[in-house]
Parts: structure tokens; C-alpha cells; sequence
């Protein structure tokens, strides 16, 4: 049975519906509510609050029915429902979201924080806005929403789906982590990420093609990592990454069944790398250690800058072809292996080691200031003082 609109003049402690069938059309309240239990908010449902910035509500439903509307000058202090349909969301603040069975499609507008997010079965096409965010924890289906803070985002967790996303932060992002189920089902990235910068990005079960981009500079990030490791097991990268600061270990690893473990058409740009570990191949893709290519993630076309860089051990247990590995770089066009090609910074532009299992196509290039060992090519000491115009020294 429908019952319409509840309306209450002034404020309620507790409105209570939660055990009975009634369908609510809405609910309205010029003053404060304390908490709402309802069985079922009706399609297009009108929920307005009264109060101050200050006042709290907690809602609770069954299912919240696509088209509705939530809206309080105060604080949601959480709101949790088997799901949440295609509406809106407006607080002053959100303590936490929760589905306990389906997805979660509703925008969110909140002007202060908002705090864990746990939803079941994914979360469609929306838009977050908040001051900052806690946990995102998504569990069986993809995270499509749009996140946009001008804070700092705790940490994100996708299981049995994919991130493809726009995730946007001019704060910090935790650990992200995107892992496909028992079935197979999730574990790539297709989105956008931008923050000032990260923790550990974790992939497993899919490919990395999206992109990822920290433009805070080294100066300002200090001893931190712009992104504090890049993990893809079970997938391959094929998207780009743009760093101003320094990138923890890197590695593309395939699974059990030998899925994954290329780097293929990729950009990796950032002042220095710790490590990085290819159990495949390298195909078509840059490597560069002191190198912004800009948004375009290519030589040329007038953005590019360059620096010195370093990267530590670099092993590639498959072959490299039509790939650029680079620390301290620098070239002022698009074409590689000229006369304007040059190592900046010296000895300080270093690789510490170099190792791939199979011979590089002769389109390959890398380039240091100081190889610290010796490379080594199909188990064959590299002799850096012959000429090889793979290779580009000093």
C-alpha cells in the first residue's frame, strides 16, 4: 500500500515504517528528523529535510526506487538500503553509504566529508562530489561512478568488476585495489585517475589501460612517491602513467594460466623509478625516468620536458620491440635516434642494471647517463663501447 507523502511540521526523533508494507512517496520535514526506518522509498520519491548544518539523520530502507530525491542542509549520518536507485543525494556531510545486496546509481552532492562507501554489486554511472572521502569498497560489480573531491580519497576496493571511472582527487588516494572474483570476472582498470598522489595501485586479473596522473612536484611531494608501487598480475598495461615525482617497484606479471605480464603501447613518465619487472614483453611503449611527455603521453607536440632521472634494476624476461627505456633523456622532437638526442645529469641519470632475455629489435633504444652494470641481452654481456645504436650512453 502507498501512503503518500509524510509530512512533519517541525522535528521528529524517530519516524519508524521499516516493519510494515507501506510504500512511502515521500517524506518532508521543515525541522530536524533523528533517524527514518521505511520499507520502501516510491519511484521518484521526495525526502526533504529541515534543520541546521548541524543536525544528524540516519535513514534506513529497504529499497530506495529510481528518481528520488534526498535532500538536508545536515548531516546524513548514514544511509544504508538493499539498493540505491538512479537519484540524488544533497547533505552537508555523509557519515557512510551502504548497499546490502545491489548497486548503488544515486549522484552524491555533499559539501563536507563523506565517509565509507560499501556497495554491493557495483556502482553505475554517477556522480560523486565531496570535501574528501573514506573507504570506496565495491564488492561484485564494476565502480562507473565519476569521483570528484578536493580532498583525499582513503582508499579504493573493486572485487569481481572493473574500475572505469574518472576518479579525481587534489588530495591523496590510498592503496587502490581492483581483483577479479573466483569466476574471472573484474580486476581491470579503464578509468581515469589524478591525484596529488598514491599509494599502492594493485591489479589483479586484468589490464591496466587507463590513465593515471600525479602533477604534484618533487619539490612539494619531498621524500614521498608521486605512486608508492604499480602491481598487475594476471594482465597487461596498456594505458599510460604521468608522474612529476618518483615511482615505487613496477611490475606486469601474467597469472597462473600465463594470462597477462606485456607492457604494450604504454607510457610510463615520471622522475625516477625504484625497479621494473616485465615477465613478458616490451612492446611499442616508453619507459622514462626525468620525462613529462604531457597529456598527449608521446614525443612532440611542444609539452614535453625533461630532467635528469634514474631508474634501479630493470629486467624484461620476454622481448623488446619499438620501445624506449630512458633515465635523464632528453630529445626536442619526435624523432629518436638524431643528433639532438642527449643524456641530462650526467652520471646522475643512471640505470642500475639491465636485463632481457631476448635479442631487442633494432628499433629498441636506451639510454643513461651510467649503466652501474654492465647490460646483459640473451644471457650476453652488452659491450657499451662498441657502437649499438640501441643504445645511447652519456
Amino acid at each position: 500500500m502507498t501512503i503518500g507523502t509524510v509530512t512533519v511540521m517541525g522535528s521528529l526523533g524517530t519516524f519508524s515504517a521499516a516493519k510494515s508494507d507501506l510504500l512511502v512517496d515521500g517524506f518532508s520535514a521543515t525541522g530536524t528528523v533523528k533517524s527514518i526506518a521505511i520499507r520502501d522509498l516510491a519511484p521518484a520519491a521526495t525526502t526533504t529535510l529541515g534543520g541546521t548544518n548541524v543536525d544528524t539523520t540516519i535513514l534506513k530502507a529497504r529499497t530506495i526506487a529510481d528518481g528520488f530525491t534526498l535532500t538536508t542542509p545536515g548531516i546524513l549520518k548514514s544511509v544504508t538500503s538493499a539498493d540505491i536507485g538512479d537519484g540524488t543525494i544533497t547533505a552537508a556531510a555523509l557519515g557512510k553509504l551502504t548497499t546490502t545486496v545491489g548497486a548503488m546509481d544515486a549522484d552524491l552532492t555533499i559539501t563536507g566529508a563523506v565517509g565509507p562507501i560499501a556497495v554491493k554489486t557495483g556502482a553505475n554511472p554517477g556522480n560523486w562530489a565531496g570535501a574528501s572521502f573514506g573507504a570506496i569498497t565495491i564488492k561484485g560489480g564494476a565502480l562507473d561512478a565519476d569521483v570528484d573531491t578536493t580532498g583525499a580519497i582513503a582508499k579504493i576496493t573493486v572485487t569481481g568488476g572493473d574500475l572505469t571511472g574518472q576518479i579525481a582527487a587534489l588530495g591523496n588516494v590510498g592503496n587502490v585495489t581492483v581483483k577479479a572474483n573466483a569466476l574471472g570476472t573484474g580486476g581491470a582498470f579503464s578509468g581515469l585517475l589524478s591525484a596529488a598522489r598514491f599509494g599502492k595501485i594493485t591489479l589483479t586479473g586484468g589490464d591496466f589501460a587507463g590513465e593515471l596522473t600525479s602533477l604534484t612536484p618533487l619539490a612539494t611531494l619531498g621524500t614521498k612517491p608521486a605512486l608508492a608501487k604499480l602491481s598487475i598480475v594476471g594482465g597487461d598495461l596498456t594505458g599510460d602513467v604521468r608522474l612529476l615525482g618518483p615511482l615505487g617497484a613496477f611490475s606486469v606479471k601474467p597469472d597462473k594460466a600465463s594470462v597477462g605480464g606485456n607492457v604494450t603501447d604504454a607510457t610510463v613518465g615520471t622522475i625516477k623509478i625504484a625497479s621494473v619487472f616485465v615477465a613478458k614483453n616490451l612492446t611499442n611503449s616508453i619507459l622514462l625516468a626525468g620525462g613529462d611527455l604531457g597529456a598527449d603521453h608521446a614525443f612532440g607536440g611542444g609539452d614535453d620536458t625533461f630532467a635528469a632521472g634514474s631508474i634501479g634494476a630493470v629486467t624484461i624476461k620476454g622481448s623488446v620491440a619499438g620501445s624506449m627505456i630512458g633515465a635523464g633523456f632528453f630529445t626536442d622532437d619526435a624523432t629518436l635516434k638524431d643528433e639532438d638526442d642527449t643524456v641530462l645529469g650526467g652520471t646522475a641519470s643512471s640505470i642500475a642494471s639491465l636485463t632481457i632475455t631476448v635479442q631487442p629489435d633494432p628499433a629498441s633504444y636506451f639510454a643513461a647517463g651510467l649503466f652501474k652494470k654492465a647490460p646483459k641481452i640473451a644471457g650476453v654481456t652488452v659491450d657499451l663501447t662498441a657502437d649499438d645504436a640501441r643504445f645511447l650512453v652519456g
